[in-house]
């Protein structure tokens, strides 16, 4: 084996391993995101991105070890296997669009677009690789077991680069119309949208390389921490941010309130031990996610952050220029529990006592800001008395 042919053989084998590594990481991934770490719809994004990405990556390990000679590699099953990386590609592209719009929470492409206009590219690229085993349109296999582009090749990269595109244009609108944690999370899910994108670019320059495999690993990866964090910050009851979650939030939020004022809402139950001793436990678990419902479908549309702090006890932290009335936010969500209750079901009389405060001054305390809060809920609850 001369010099030349030697250091091939060794960058084949790094490929390979490296491939394999990205796998492993892919499937150690996969097989910890679980329900508690976020709402069944981004958990379950969040595993199909996964196992598009492991599909992918293996494909690309098993045609190179093919190439190298390790086992038998007849031109139907270098067909297969390429097809498999080219469709891997496409829906892992497609699942991290998904994810994104889905975190974005306004999720434009179910609402202002049919859904079936999103899936449209990936439906088209999906029959053209398919057919490919007849046509070569996206790509071919000569005699000799070399894989060349085809002419249809090109869509590929226009749809794969139109869901990146849409991806980070919705980073962008949740960055520009979020909350402060919204617009944190949004800012550094731009920052690594962008890794997909210059890996997709290294790839098609040089495929040689497995850079859309490795680009895409530090993108979930991240998405991966992520969700972990949220986990730390959820409630598990309720799947609300938790007092630890929404102390650190009020905290921010006061840095900025000589410029953005904000209402901080505290709430609780009426009656609510009265629902456990007369309903039972079970019923008052469940009234408590009936509230935590509404409290959530309540603040979506004026961008607001809710947590439980405890027990039956809510907050709600909205901008004063998203929502000016806070009486008008008690009314809503009461209206809102009632519609939720009645929908589930559920037979237990439920209402909440609220109490707010404005702050927009920057050197407040969050346990200030909390206590005047606190203390007007206080009177709400006495004079109900």
């Amino acid at each position: 084996m001369d010099n030349e042919a030697f250091l091939l053989r060794e960058y084949d084998i790094s490929f390979v391993g490296f491939i394999l590594l990205c796998t492993i990481l892919f499937l150690v991934m996969g097989l910890q995101t679980n329900r508690s770490m976020g709402s069944r719809r981004e958990i379950n994004l969040m595993q199909a991105l996964i196992g598009a990405s492991i599909v992918t990556a293996l494909a690309e390990a098993f045609d190179r070890m093919g190439s190298m000679g390790l086992f038998p590699y007849p031109i139907p099953l270098n067909y297969i296997l390429n097809a498999t990386d080219l469709l891997g590609t496409m829906f892992a592209v497609y699942f991290w669009f998904l994810l994104i719009n889905h975190k974005n929470g306004r999720h434009f492409f179910s609402r202002n677009i049919p859904h079936f206009l999103s899936t449209l590219p990936l439906l088209i690229m999906a029959s053209i690789i398919v057919s490919s085993f007849w046509t070569g349109a996206a790509f071919h296999i000569t005699e000799d077991g070399h894989y060349v582009r085809g002419s249809l090749y090109i869509l590929q990269i226009i749809f794969a680069y139109s869901y990146y595109i849409l991806s980070t244009g919705l980073c962008l609108d949740g960055y520009i119309h979020g909350t402060v944690m919204e617009r944190d999370l949004f800012r550094k899910l731009f920052f690594y949208s962008l890794f997909p994108i210059l890996g997709g670019v290294g790839q098609v320059a040089l495929g040689v390389l497995p850079f859309s495999v490795a680009t895409m690993l530090i993108s979930i990866f991240y998405t991966f921490l992520r969700l972990q964090n949220q986990r730390i910050n959820t409630d598990a009851m309720t799947g609300l941010n938790n007092k630890l979650c929404t102390q650190q939030y009020i905290e921010r939020m006061i840095r900025s309130a000589k410029h953005e004022p904000f209402f901080l809402y505290m709430m609780d139950v009426n009656h609510f031990k009265n629902v456990n001793d007369t309903y039972g436990h079970l019923a008052g678990d469940h009234a408590l996610i009936v509230v935590a419902e509404a409290l959530r479908k309540s603040t979506h549309s004026i961008g607001g952050f809710v947590g439980r702090f405890g027990g039956d006890e809510f907050t709600a932290i909205i901008p004063q220029r998203l929502y000016p009335i806070p009486s008008a936010f008690q009314s809503l969500l009461n209206t809102k529990i009632t519609e939720i209750a009645k929908d589930e079901h559920l037979e237990v009389p439920l209402s909440l006592s609220v109490g707010w405060t404005l702050c927009q001054k920057p050197e407040e305390s969050v346990d200030g800001v909390i206590a005047r809060a606190d203390a007007m809920l206080y009177e709400v609850k006495k004079n109900r008395k």
